[in-house]
């Protein structure tokens, strides 16, 4: 509570250290990692989040959200390999998010699994008709396939 309320008021140097602090307490207080992670992602310190997120999903390996956080760092740090399976596990925890999908689609494209990210668009483009993002990527993932001779 402390450190949220730090945090609120502009002190983000103070709610850091506040959270680092909880944790040197109790290493498996899950809340605060997620909480620092956050934060740290924030204030772009990506291999700090990365560290924090990944303590906080060993404490909380269901949480999709963080998932498609820690995912996300690792595609801003261009660490797409590591991204893929934070972007596989949100989406097996929770299948209906469809900008998930599009993002994991993006990332097996990238990996070279066409026919696979063709799928994750199409599911994307069942749950959300009007993602005009899947849609591209979906006729993107399908012109690639063509061009490789697979039908």
């Amino acid at each position: 509570a402390l450190a949220a309320a730090m945090l609120a008021s502009g002190r983000t140097t103070d709610a850091i250290r506040e959270w680092r602090e909880t944790i040197n307490r109790q290493p498996m207080y899950a809340v605060a990692h997620r909480n620092l992670a956050r934060v740290l992602a924030a204030e772009g310190d990506a291999a700090g989040a990365i560290g924090e997120y990944t303590l906080y999903l060993r404490l909380q390996p269901d949480d999709a959200q963080a998932h498609l956080d820690l995912g996300a760092i690792y595609i801003a740090v261009q660490r797409y390999d590591d991204a893929l399976p934070e972007y596989r596990r949100a989406c097996e925890l929770k299948p209906d998010d469809a900008d998930a999908l599009t993002n994991l689609g993006t990332l097996l494209g990238r990996a070279g699994n066409i026919q696979s990210a063709i799928e994750a668009f199409q599911k994307a483009l069942q749950i959300d008709p009007t993602s005009e993002v899947a849609r591209a990527n979906l006729k993107r993932a399908r012109s690639q396939l063509a061009g490789q001779g697979v039908r």
